[in-house]
């Protein structure tokens, strides 16, 4: 029997828009970085830190992830971060125009169907390890996590200490 860390994500809505599934586990440490410190908790930071350097030194984690559900795609256009020309054209007296500086998005979203949560990742624990300090010091963080792929993603995670064979 071999101890685990296992992060657990779920998706408010059951969509996901992120181009790739199941979301790596970067991108999901992104977010929870990114929760921790918007909020602003040095001491919880700290803690935060030991359990990410850790998991650095890890080898990648086994993703269980549930099955998506591709839905039609669609196209949006969006600003290219460009305004500074159409600035340039204003000061200049030109009739600039913002709807010139849009580029194509393609959309991809998925419905994840089944019950949450909808991704996994476990990293096993060898026992020089306290399993369960890690699992506190980092179930804090995880609960800071609030999107996982693109803004719309509204998503939670946990942190559980799990028996593995």
């Amino acid at each position: 029997m071999e101890r685990a860390l296992c992060l657990s994500a779920t998706f408010l809505s059951g969509y996901y828009h992120g181009e790739e599934w199941p979301p790596s586990p970067g991108r999901v440490i992104r977010g929870i970085v990114a929760g921790v410190k918007n909020c602003g908790d040095i001491a919880l930071w700290q803690t935060t830190e030991r359990v990410l350097r850790w998991i650095e030194e890890q080898h990648p984690p086994r993703i269980l992830a549930r099955e998506p559900r591709s839905l039609t795609p669609y196209t949006l256009f969006v600003p290219n971060n460009d305004f500074d020309k159409v600035a340039e054209s204003w000061l200049k007296g030109d009739a600039g125009d913002p709807g010139s500086i849009r580029t194509a998005k393609r959309v991809e979203p998925k419905r994840i169907d089944q019950g949450p949560p909808h991704v996994r990742y476990v990293w096993p624990v060898d026992g020089r390890v306290d399993c369960e300090s890690l699992v506190a010091d980092f179930r804090s963080a995880a609960h800071r996590l609030t999107a996982l792929g693109w803004g719309i993603d509204m998503a939670f995670a946990d942190v559980a200490d799990s028996v593995t064979a």
